[in-house]
């Protein structure tokens, strides 16, 4: 477990995953959209970061002191949609079924006290994580200090001064001047007229802060020049209005913050309440039955042509490659899988590399000529069905090994978007939760993590033939749920005539 304090903006994310999933209700007609998002959001950082102390900040109701200062303070700010409102309880009960300390601060914004704790966390020898969307937080950024917005593609994005500086076009200590000069429409900000990102990004560059401009004003002409004298005042006031207080007090220590392990039936009966079916199920303690799966390992050619034989006589199969990256015009090809039957699959792999320096093909593999060779008949014949979950991805990697894939019936990823839009997440871990109630096994369990990950041609050939065998499987038996899906809302023809194409 790290020595990271994860420190959650709670109202950004309220209303990011409000805006992100929208129509979802419970049976009683109660909104839940936000409370799931926020739901997934936690899972995200406790699974994947497991940190040592985690807490969540929220804004107090009443004013601020930014209020005193400015009473035209984010007074253009359109009303909370009611139906967030309703929500905000439901959040509180949920970060409480978590065990996360929740932070509420009168007189100062919820941004004021993540700074304070920040600051605190990183003088105690921590590694404080500021999990938010919002750019005033990117002010804290230091060597140490990390900014983390979870919502920003599949993985997140991480901001330390490298990326600050690139946002912004100045180290995370000079934030605070370009917001000052360009202003916040968002939270009614003045800033000075005239001057946006761009040109406060080219002031800085030449004069670091805002005090060096003004201090080598002379140096400006025109109608710029003109609005920064003009406009002086809004410009400190600004300065002043972005700039977060870091002395806080603060009621708790660092050590209230400690992460409990979660509390599966504690979370199994708050999502049942909010009719979070495949979170409820993720979270029972009921006995799993254990299922007999038949995954096959692929190391001779009178076993892989079995295996064709079988995905011939089927007239349809799941297939999934196995490479280097995730990246299709740098993925070098490890393996293919295939299934045509639940809870079997077989992995072919044709790139796996001994771990050393010299990273020779391993000896019990087919070479990749060879099993090419053989499957080639099968994968491009356009009269056997292909299924694959985001299956441009495995045309492009196969092209790309001289395997033209033809024949292609079924995209479950793109079934899973097509009969769910406001899902959030559409990969095969999250589609298996939800249909199959299958949790899948983890690439970090295979590759690892950071830094120390390996590529998968490195990963021993059991291993990877049971994970590479379970992505087929679990390809196949959802392709049995979509097919049935895809007819019963009525979107056979849109799938198969307009999105499977562009595919």
């Amino acid at each position: 477990m790290s020595n990271q304090l994860f420190i959650v903006d709670g109202m950004a994310y309220a209303f990011r995953s409000y805006y992100a999933i929208r129509n979802l209700r419970d049976s009683k007609g109660q909104p839940t959209n936000a409370v799931f998002g926020f739901a997934r959001m936690l899972l995200k950082i406790i699974r994947e970061f497991e940190p040592s102390h985690i807490v969540m900040v929220f804004d107090a109701p009443g004013k601020t002191f930014r209020d005193d200062m400015y009473p035209e303070y984010k007074a253009n700010r359109d009303a909370t949609p009611d139906d967030l409102i309703t929500q905000f309880p439901l959040i509180d009960e949920l970060v409480e079924a978590f065990n996360i300390p929740i932070l509420r601060i009168p007189g100062v914004e919820a941004d004021d006290v993540l700074g304070t704790l920040a600051i605190t966390a990183e003088a105690a020898g921590m590694e404080p994580v500021l999990v938010t969307g919002d750019k005033d937080i990117l002010q804290c950024v230091t060597d140490v200090a990390k900014v983390f917005d979870p919502s920003k593609g599949d993985t997140g994005k991480w901001y330390g001064p490298d990326e600050v500086k690139e946002r912004y076009g100045v180290p995370p200590e000079h934030v605070i001047d370009v917001l000052g000069l360009m202003g916040d429409s968002a939270d009614n900000v003045p800033g000075v007229r005239g001057i946006g990102e761009k040109t406060a990004k080219k002031l800085l560059e030449k004069y670091h802060t805002m005090q060096g401009v003004y201090d080598n004003i002379e140096d400006l002409k025109g109608k710029q020049k003109e609005r920064l004298i003009e406009d002086k005042e809004k410009a400190f006031l600004s300065l002043e209005l972005v700039t977060l207080r870091t002395d806080v007090p603060l009621e708790h220590t660092l050590d209230d913050f400690k992460r409990e392990e979660l509390n599966s039936p504690q979370l199994a009966a708050i999502f049942e309440r909010f009719e979070f079916r495949q979170l409820t199920h993720e979270f029972s303690t009921e006995e799993v039955v254990e299922e007999e799966l038949d995954y096959r390992l692929v190391l001779t050619e009178a076993k892989l042509k079995q295996a064709i034989k079988e995905m011939k006589a089927a007239g349809e199969f799941a297939v999934d490659t196995e490479t280097t990256s995730i990246t299709t015009m740098e993925a070098g090809l490890v393996g293919i899988s295939l299934s045509c039957k639940a809870q079997t699959g077989y992995y072919i792999p044709v790139g796996h590399t001994s771990d050393d320096l010299l990273s020779e093909p391993i000896a019990e593999m087919l070479p990749m000529e060879t099993a090419l060779k053989l499957l080639k008949p099968l994968l491009t014949d356009p009269k056997i069905g292909k299924i694959g979950h985001n299956i441009k991805y495995d045309y492009i990697v196969l092209a790309n090994a001289g395997v033209l894939m033809d024949g292609m019936t079924m995209d479950t990823m793109l079934a899973s978007y097509l009969t769910d839009p406001s899902r959030l997440r559409h990969n095969l871990t999250e589609v298996s939760l939800k249909y199959l109630h299958r949790t899948m096994i983890p690439i970090s369990d295979l590759i690892g993590k950071g830094t120390k990950a390996i590529t998968f041609d490195k990963v021993p050939l059991d291993t990877a033939g049971e994970y590479a065998s379970e992505d087929a499987d679990v390809t196949w038996r959802l392709s049995e749920i979509f097919h049935k899906t895809l007819i019963d809302r009525d979107l056979e023809k849109l799938f198969n005539d307009v999105e499977l194409p562009l595919v």
